[in-house]
């Protein structure tokens, strides 16, 4: 699979036992600073997930917007103070954005016309059909 990987940052806060996020390259406020905190998690372990969850939406929006993803920013542009650290995430923003907006793509198949009447006879839905099968195939869900 061809892999277009980009790496985005995001600065946690760690403040009363809570970890607030904020994208760098896409929470923004109206004066144009990063909003440190447009999402959180209370566990440690689940601040990935919430990361990753908050860019693919963001990334969604955007090709739904058909607007171009930003430009990460550079790791040593980011300021830091005493309580914040730097996530680094690692994403193939249009694969992710696809999987959120479940953007369909028109594929051709050839199948023998025998089965292609016995299938249609039993009201077969091709497009799921091979949507479990590839999925099956690939391990996915």
């Amino acid at each position: 699979m061809l892999k277009r990987d980009v790496i985005y940052p995001a600065v946690i806060t760690k403040e009363d036992g809570v970890y607030y996020i904020g994208l760098v390259d896409f929470d923004k406020l109206e004066n144009g600073d990063v909003n440190y905190y447009s999402t959180y998690s209370e566990d440690f372990e689940k601040v990935g997930t919430v990361i990753r969850e908050a860019l693919v939406l963001h990334l969604a929006d955007l090709l739904d917007m058909r607007k171009k993803f930003p430009e990460p920013s550079k790791l040593e542009d980011i300021k830091l103070k005493e309580n914040q650290s730097v996530y680094v995430i690692s994403v193939d923003p249009f694969y992710e954005a696809a999987k959120v907006t479940n953007i369909l793509k028109k594929k051709t198949v050839n199948i023998p016309a025998w089965l292609d009447i016995v299938a249609q006879e039993k009201k077969i839905n091709f497009s799921q059909l091979l949507q479990k099968a590839l999925k099956k195939e690939l391990g996915i869900e």
